[in-house]
């Protein structure tokens, strides 16, 4: 696996030396990091329900169905692939048709960017 990353932290430490507060310390600090990771050598393909690890992905990267809108009119469930059951309604999750076979189900998975965040950051302040 390779991992990849850079990791900024600021911090500002002060003590108040006059007025009402005097002798109070506080602390005001902020972190950001962004990293990434990428299986460069693994072997065969695995995949765990909804988690895939294959070469060039990131470690355990989303594996689903894509959803890609609601169905809003009677006419749209009626032209669209068929979604999991016979009982679709406008207001449910719409899924891709992968596979383009007519019929959505669990040979519709794909590969789903996004498990890791592109910037982590946290802020602290403390007396």
């Amino acid at each position: 696996m390779e991992n990849k990353g850079v990791e900024l932290g600021i911090q500002y430490t002060n003590r108040v030396n006059s007025g009402s507060l005097s002798g109070l310390n506080y602390s005001v600090g902020f972190n950001m990091d962004h990293y990434k990771n990428k299986l460069v050598k693994f072997g065969e393909r695995e995949i765990s329900v909804n988690y895939l690890r294959e070469e060039g992905y990131e470690w355990e990267a989303y594996y689903m169905i894509e959803q890609i809108g609601i169905f809003q009119t009677p006419d749209q469930v009626s032209s669209s692939p068929k979604q999991f059951n016979d009982a679709t309604v406008p207001g449910d999750l719409k899924y891709l048709d992968a596979d383009g076979d007519g019929d959505v189900d669990n040979d519709d998975k794909v590969y789903i960017p996004g498990k890791y965040p592109k910037l982590n950051s946290a802020g602290k302040i403390y007396a």
